[in-house]
């Protein structure tokens, strides 16, 4: 003989909410994909590198690390390949019109 179930139960563990407040829930819905960046207000000071030494060998730094470290945490943040974080740098310097270069691709592998 089979045993009976005493009921359904909710075995997935989740809890189940009611909505009550649709155009609340509809706006926090459209929310999750808003993207806000803070961009730090000397920027501009930090982005390129200041060479002080003369006599090391090799090519002069253009760009800082911190513009450097900023592209590649972007790029593992959004999980982006680097010919993209470079794309999406350029048009957030776009829309905040600030006048910076932005490292090509090849110089953040390195």
């Amino acid at each position: 003989m089979k045993k009976r179930s005493k009921g359904r139960r909710n075995t997935s563990g989740k809890i189940k909410y009611k909505v009550n407040n649709w155009k609340e829930y509809n706006q926090s819905l459209k929310n999750r994909g808003s993207l806000t960046v803070w961009i730090s207000k000397d920027i501009e000071e930090l982005w390129y590198a200041i060479n002080d030494n003369m006599c090391k060998r090799g090519r002069l730094t253009y760009y800082s690390d911190y513009a450097i470290e900023m592209m590649l945490t972007l790029r593992m943040l959004l999980k982006l390949p680097l010919r993209q974080t470079e794309g999406f740098v350029k048009s957030i310097f776009k829309l905040t019109e600030l006048r910076l270069e932005v490292p090509e691709f090849s110089r953040l592998s390195k």
